[in-house]
């Protein structure tokens, strides 16, 4: 049988947002988690204005953190492997604006 969670921690939970079953946008005084459509055309657009369709090159994860404003180093470095490695393999195309 489950102890019922105590006041604090139901309060922790309300304040957070939390319900059982929904993953959280953002980790509490942190990055979003998960990325938004929005989030993904940004990127792209940030792809094609520093000239990086292909590959991000040395720096260029740096350069679209900052440009993105909301994504670290790591998570442009995690979408971007994912996204060229869709492309590669035909998952994704190649869309002039």
């Amino acid at each position: 049988e489950k102890a019922p969670k105590k006041e604090k921690e139901k309060k922790k939970d309300k304040e957070e947002g939390s319900a059982e079953g929904v993953k959280p946008r953002c980790r509490k005084n942190s990055k979003p988690l998960y990325w938004t459509p929005e989030d993904h055309e940004k990127f792209l657009r940030g792809l094609e204005k520093f000239g990086m369709q292909d590959h991000l090159g040395a720096g260029g994860a740096e350069l679209m953190s900052l440009y993105m404003g909301n994504r670290s180093v790591l998570q442009i470095k995690s979408h971007a492997q994912k996204y060229f490695s869709d492309m590669a393999a035909g998952k994704v195309t190649i869309t002039s604006s």
